[in-house]
Parts: structure tokens; C-alpha cells; sequence
């Protein structure tokens, strides 16, 4: 880094979104750039997923440009998936591997994201430092590496701008029903499990809801929600549910349920459950018993939507940013 008074140079190898709407992690990767903005002097390396065009998988085009477009600097930060796919970050005094969650089911070919996060595993000691976002993660990657040098940095939110939203729209302004108990159920995709509320609940009594991303076409109410809208639904819903097929990282938009006082429900996978634990919420057993809990939530909601909204509003921007300058700090005194 030569002066020390100079800033370091910061290369943070993330995906670029595939759309407007942004996943959790990237929402999370986007955030930490911004946090670092101040401290380090950023080289943008945002992989673009579609280019080559003559690249058919989205992994060979990740090797592609790590091999011909990733920058120099003092600082890495990368997901796994440059990783994988021969980053070299040898190259790089100090670096930061950036873990949202580790779980196969997640990936579209199963047994090759298996042995790709058991390649991650197995190279894990040639980083300084790993950040999580939940406990569950720091006691998952615990036994493959030295758990002081785990940091759990969780997600945070525009707490402020979302509690400044605070009034419900009428549901007759939003298209959703009178008459029925209105349940979120995250998005549209197989593995998110959106069917277990779609198929446990009846549509007699129950009107399910989902927004965002799709895979899969059902006859159930699917809006592309802008965020202002989507914030109108969360806070219009009875209750929110999640019952993915894999661990999540921690689930972003339940965090933001919370936040707009609606009730969660969900299964206890990975983040998840640490989630509904921290908040006070209710983990759903197993599909079978879908109903008996959402009806649980709905019984005690004012009990759930105060310990919720308390819990939820801790993530804040600010310790957000003050957790990531920190550990810059300390990688740069080392």
C-alpha cells in the first residue's frame, strides 16, 4: 500500500444483477461497496453473467472474465462463485471471502455446486478473513476454519425509510381481497417453497401472494412489484410465510416483513430459523402443519408484529458500515 496514509485499493468481485430486481446477496454486495467507499479506493470488477455470448454457462463465463478482466489491488473480497471458477487471488495481500449461505439445493445442477462448495471448503485457509451474515454460518464453516477469523456482519436495512411507510394502503388500491386472509409467501421459485402455502392453505379462506422472481407459472396472485408497491403488500398481508427447500442465509425479504409489522412463519433453515427465532416469530414444523401455524401467527399478531418490528430494527446502515470499516481496519494493521 506504500504511503500509509493512502487508502487501499479495494476489489470487490461480485455478480452483476441479472435485472432491477436484485437478489438478497446482491442487494448485500451493493451495500457493501458503498460501505467501504469512504476507507478504501474501489476498482469496480462486477462480472456481467451474459457476456460472452458464445459461453453457454454462467460459470464458464465467470472463468472467462477472471481470466482476462479482474483488476489488481491490496484487498479482495469475492463470493464463492469466483472462486470457483479460478480467481486467482494470490495476487492480493488480503482477502475476504463473503459466504451468503452453503447449500447445494440451491443451485440449479446440484452435484456440481456440491463438489464446488466442497473445493471452497477444502481451500478456505487461503484467506485472511470470511464474513457471514448469520451465526449459523460461522458455526457451519467453524470446524474447515479458525472461528476467530469468522465475521459475522449480518444485513441491514433502510430502516428508517421503510418505518417512514408505515400507513397500509387500502387493499381495495392494491387488488387484493376483502374477504380473505392475504398470505406472502416471498417469490414464485420451486426451491423458495412457495408452493407448501399455495397447496396447505385453503383458497376458500386464503389468498396467496408472491413477488418478484418466477420460475414456474400457478394460478395463485404473482405481482412484479416495484418496491414502493412491494412494501404496500408486505404491510397489506396478513401474514408472511417461507418455506424454502434449502438453508437460506438469513432471508431478506422476512427481515423486511418484519419490518412492516406482518407476522413470519417459516421453516428453520439455516439463516431462517435464527431469523424467526431472533425476532420472535413462529418455525412451521414441517408442510403438514402450514395451517395450524399460519393460523397461530394470526391469533397472536399483535404479539408477533411488536417483538418482530423491535427485533427487525436493529439492522441498521450504520452498523452495517461500521462492521466493514472495521474489519478493513484490522486486515490493514495486520
Amino acid at each position: 500500500m506504500g504511503n500509509p496514509s493512502e487508502k487501499p485499493t479495494c476489489v470487490a468481485r461480485f455478480s452483476k444483477p441479472w435485472g432491477e430486481i436484485l437478489t438478497g446477496a446482491q442487494a448485500y454486495e451493493h451495500m457493501v461497496v458503498e460501505a467501504l467507499e469512504p476507507v478504501v479506493s474501489h476498482r469496480p470488477a462486477l462480472t456481467d453473467p451474459f457476456r460472452p455470448p458464445w459461453l453457454r454457462y454462467k460459470k464458464l463465463r465467470y472463468l472467462w472474465q477472471n481470466w482476462t478482466n479482474c483488476p489488481d489491488g491490496d484487498i479482495l473480497i469475492t463470493d464463492p462463485n469466483h472462486f470457483f471458477c479460478g480467481l486467482n487471488i494470490k495476487r492480493f495481500q488480503h482477502k475476504i471471502l463473503l459466504v451468503h449461505h452453503v447449500d447445494h439445493r440451491d443451485a440449479p445442477i446440484e452435484f456440481i455446486q456440491a463438489r464446488l462448495e466442497s473445493h471452497m471448503i477444502r481451500r478456505l485457509h487461503e484467506f485472511d478473513r470470511v464474513v457471514v451474515i448469520a451465526n449459523y454460518w460461522k458455526e457451519f464453516l467453524a470446524s474447515h476454519f479458525p472461528a476467530e477469523r469468522i465475521h459475522i456482519i449480518p444485513c441491514a436495512y433502510d430502516i428508517e425509510g421503510i418505518l417512514r411507510q408505515s400507513a397500509a394502503k387500502p387493499r381495495s388500491e392494491l387488488s387484493l381481497p376483502e374477504n380473505k386472509i392475504v398470505v406472502y409467501a416471498g417469490q414464485a421459485c420451486e426451491k423458495k417453497g412457495f408452493r407448501v402455502a399455495v397447496d396447505n392453505l385453503p383458497r376458500d379462506r386464503f389468498h396467496v401472494l408472491t413477488t418478484g422472481r418466477r420460475d414456474c407459472e400457478t394460478d395463485h396472485d404473482h405481482r412484479e412489484a416495484a418496491d414502493k408497491d412491494y412494501f404496500d403488500l408486505l404491510r397489506a398481508s396478513d401474514v408472511a410465510v417461507f418455506f424454502p427447500r434449502f438453508n437460506e442465509g438469513w432471508t431478506r425479504v422476512a427481515h423486511e416483513a418484519l419490518l412492516c409489522e406482518t407476522p413470519v412463519v417459516g421453516f428453520d433453515r439455516g439463516g431462517l430459523g435464527e431469523l424467526i427465532r431472533g425476532g420472535g416469530q413462529i418455525l412451521c414444523p414441517s408442510p403438514d402443519k402450514a395451517l395450524s401455524c399460519v393460523e397461530e401467527a394470526l391469533a397472536r399478531r399483535d404479539e408477533l408484529s411488536r417483538n418482530g418490528l423491535k427485533f427487525a430494527r436493529q439492522f441498521t446502515p450504520e452498523r452495517f458500515q461500521q462492521q466493514w470499516r472495521a474489519l478493513i481496519a484490522e486486515l490493514c494493521r495486520a
